[in-house]
């Protein structure tokens, strides 16, 4: 049935989002005191990272209920049959892979500003 590789893939996700968020939230650069900028990329990252899931899910469920409403209405696959659930998977772990860049490159410069501090 339609839909439900888009769940499986969810239920394998939450692990590994599980731990990049906790590895962001471990890190020294997630610390009280922190910049604002700090603060929105850490908190952003562990976000994006932990919806994935739910993205997955909802994918899959949309996929089951158009599959179903597809006999009835045929409009709701575009001219090209694309398969817009992919491409919004796809879009989320490009955000999540843009993120987790922008915070590797925060996280190295505040451990080449602050050598030996722990959190």
């Amino acid at each position: 049935m339609a839909g439900h590789g888009y769940l499986a893939v969810g239920l394998l996700a939450l692990l590994p989002s599980i731990c990049l968020a906790a590895y962001v939230g471990l890190s020294k650069v997630f610390r009280k005191g922190m910049g604002k900028g700090e603060a929105a990329l850490c908190w952003s990252a562990m976000a994006i990272s932990l919806t994935f899931p739910f993205t997955c899910g909802y994918v899959g469920r949309h996929k089951r209920w158009s599959t179903l409403v597809m006999e009835i209405e045929e409009s709701l696959v575009d001219e090209f049959g694309r398969d817009w659930g992919f491409r919004l998977l796809q879009l989320h772990m490009l955000c999540i892979a843009v993120i987790f860049f922008f915070w590797q490159r925060m996280a190295s410069k505040f451990e080449a500003m602050n050598p030996g501090q722990k959190k």
